[in-house]
């Protein structure tokens, strides 16, 4: 089943290497989001201000402008900051992850990424009620029943 797009389910796939953008996009074609690309920090710095994404998919390790240098700018400025960015890395390392998460990203993932990992962070997304924006806080409550 084919969803007709929604110009208000809108992701930007950033990736140095097009083949990656190629699997990713065709893996999300047809489930009712409009689909860029981009294939350098840069371009989707461009992009970004140009289509106003609701998401973006990127790639950690580019050339010239790495994905956490071009998360940190999205996330300093105002007018983007409310972009959700999820960041794809190959690294295992526990530095670059955690560059990854001071960057400001929203989420990551790790190369290889599964069809399934890639659908459901994305159709998390665009769910009201499987986005969180805070973290769980823990809660006790006391509960009586009465019958």
């Amino acid at each position: 089943m084919v969803l007709e797009s929604d110009p208000s389910r809108r992701i930007l796939l950033v990736d140095d290497t097009p083949l990656f953008l190629e699997l990713e996009k065709r893996l999300l074609e047809g489930r009712g989001y409009v689909l860029d690309t981009a294939t350098s920090a840069s371009e989707a710095l461009s992009k970004v201000n140009l289509v106003r994404p609701q998401l973006v998919v990127m790639d950690q390790q580019m050339p010239e402008m790495d994905g956490v240098e071009c998360c940190r700018i999205i996330k300093s400025d105002p007018n983007l900051q409310e972009i959700v960015v999820i960041l794809v890395t190959e690294s295992r390392e526990l530095n670059d992850v955690r560059q990854a998460l001071e960057s400001g990203c929203d989420d990551f993932v790790m190369k290889p990424i599964t069809d399934m990992v890639l659908i459901q962070k994305v159709d998390a997304v665009f769910d009201p009620v499987r986005r969180r924006r805070s973290p769980r806080m823990p809660l006790k409550l006391d509960v009586e029943f009465t019958d």
